[in-house]
């Protein structure tokens, strides 16, 4: 029978994510991980499986926390056009910050694997649905209030949004300069209308 966990499994998560994030699959070790999260290497065999299952939980939690945290501030949001424009200025607000340089966890695996390994390729495009599903119910809510027209297609907005959204995070980690970052925010927002 195994021991029962003596750690926060989510806590070790978070770690490990951040890791990933910050140096990709190929690069950790699996001694980056157990040292970062503070495990036994059976700890993080039992509670984890593998470096590649950590991995795809790793990103499945980013991609989901991300999501749900948009949809939180959406449903906050008075304005639909709002949210869009609070959503990409704190990615420019991110510019200078060690968060900023890391980029986006989902589009930094989809660069790494380029499709090379089905089940990551699957969550990363599960991950952009999420992230476009939240951007679609803001598309229609400024829709409905009028501040986009109604003759877009929501669902093209949304796509065009999230590609936007993850460029715009790469700059971010390529070094842009915030007043670029902000130029490409306000041509965005006027490309809605």
């Amino acid at each position: 029978m195994a021991r029962p966990l003596e750690f926060d499994k989510n806590v070790a998560l978070e770690k490990a994510m951040d890791v990933f994030w910050e140096k990709g699959f190929e690069a950790t070790s699996l001694q980056d991980l157990i040292d970062t999260m503070g495990l036994s290497k059976s700890s993080f065999y039992q509670a984890f499986g593998g470096k590649l299952e950590l991995f795809s939980t790793a990103l499945n939690h980013y991609t989901d926390s991300m999501a749900a945290n948009m949809a939180t501030r959406l449903e906050s949001t008075p304005s639909g056009i709002e949210f869009i424009r609070n959503t990409f200025m704190e990615i420019v607000a991110q510019a200078p910050t060690d968060l900023g340089m890391k980029g986006c966890f989902l589009m930094n695996t989809a660069s790494e694997f380029a499709q090379r390994d089905t089940e990551i390729a699957a969550l990363t495009k599960g991950g952009v649905k999420k992230f476009e599903s939240v951007f679609f119910k803001a598309i229609e809510k400024s829709q409905e209030a009028g501040e986009i027209s109604s003759e877009k297609d929501a669902h093209s907005l949304a796509y065009f949004l999230v590609c936007n959204m993850s460029g715009l995070k790469t700059m971010v980690k390529a070094g842009a300069k915030r007043r670029q970052l902000r130029a490409v925010v306000d041509t965005l927002l006027a490309s809605l209308n």
